[in-house]
């Protein structure tokens, strides 16, 4: 609410920026709205949400898109008014979900695994997984397995690391 008295011919310039929306789409219902300026950034939420046999991966800008952007990237607000971004979700139907340590010491080595949190062995000795075959499949999913010792009875050998073609 300044007020200016203009003596002179003067040029006086508006600089304005769009509202922008972003709307978050996970399992095809909307969950959030995102809301900003044109070239401003807002950080992306991190998604709570789970989908039986699949794993999150990230979102997209397009449905049925490969992920663009990561739990809490930051978003650049762009001129549109409104942008939609969609959960991109990685089927893991037929693999064997790992979420507590029970899960993970009751691993046989016979089917495909995949890691559904982080977990924490809280210290534990680690004695290996000596039963994996080279045809079972093991997928962290960006996660990790953490605060344990490993044992020396059980060396890396024990078939629990695969490292460029080779099992450690």
């Amino acid at each position: 609410s300044n007020k200016y008295l203009y003596t002179t011919d003067t040029t006086v310039v508006a600089h304005w920026s769009a509202n922008i929306n972003v709307i978050i789409l996970i399992n095809g219902s909307e969950k959030t709205t995102l809301k900003g300026y044109t070239d401003s950034y807002v950080r992306l939420p991190l998604n709570t949400q789970e989908r039986e046999n699949f794993v999150f991966s990230g979102w997209s800008t397009l449905n049925g898109g490969s992920v663009e952007y990561l739990d809490g990237d930051l978003y650049k607000m762009t001129a549109i008014p409104s942008t939609t971004l969609y959960a991109v979700w990685a089927d893991y139907s037929g693999y064997v979900k790992i979420s507590t340590p029970e899960d993970l010491k009751a691993i046989d080595g016979t089917k495909n695994y995949y890691l559904a949190n982080d977990i924490n062995l809280n210290g534990s000795i680690w004695y290996g997984i000596d039963t994996l075959s080279k045809n079972c499949v093991f997928d962290g999913c960006n996660h990790t397995v953490y605060n344990f010792q490993l044992s020396i009875k059980s060396p890396l050998s024990s078939g629990f690391t695969y490292i460029d073609s080779d099992w450690y």
